[in-house]
């Protein structure tokens, strides 16, 4: 369990983006905003297969993400994250992982949004580190 303690899982479960810096070819970092979901060991999120950070991902699995916001007189509150990025091929997850951002975004319900395994890549964050700021 990386992600340890109520306040974080809390904390993660309640924010609705994140940003996702992955390495590309020619070493520069990409960084991406993110509608996410997370269990109590990794992180998710779907995004279109055609896009730089899956091509990024495909090359370099070292990401970092961070999920930030102010919190007000507490001061900025944060959870950072450092780790690998894994492009989900199993079909088992990927309609469990699915049925997560589903459940967190209605958004992606419509035929117009629908996540599609034909056009979408889930991604799984598995944590190495994990740094939080004012998240008690």
């Amino acid at each position: 369990m990386i992600f340890s303690g109520p306040s974080v899982q809390s904390y993660l479960e309640t924010q609705r983006l994140g940003r996702l810096a992955t390495i590309a070819i020619d070493g520069l970092p990409h960084i991406v905003a993110v509608g996410y979901v997370n269990d109590r060991d990794n992180l998710y999120f779907s995004t279109f297969t055609k896009t730089k950070k899956v091509s990024n991902l495909r090359k370099n699995e070292n990401v970092a993400f961070i999920v930030d916001d102010s919190g007000g007189e507490a001061g900025w509150r944060y959870v950072t994250v450092e780790g690998n990025g894994y492009l989900i091929s199993d079909m088992d997850e990927f309609n469990r992982v699915r049925g997560l951002l589903c459940e967190k975004y209605p958004a992606y319900l419509p035929e117009e949004w629908a996540i599609r395994e034909e056009t979408h890549t889930l991604i799984r964050i598995e944590p190495r580190k994990v740094l939080t700021a004012n998240i008690d």
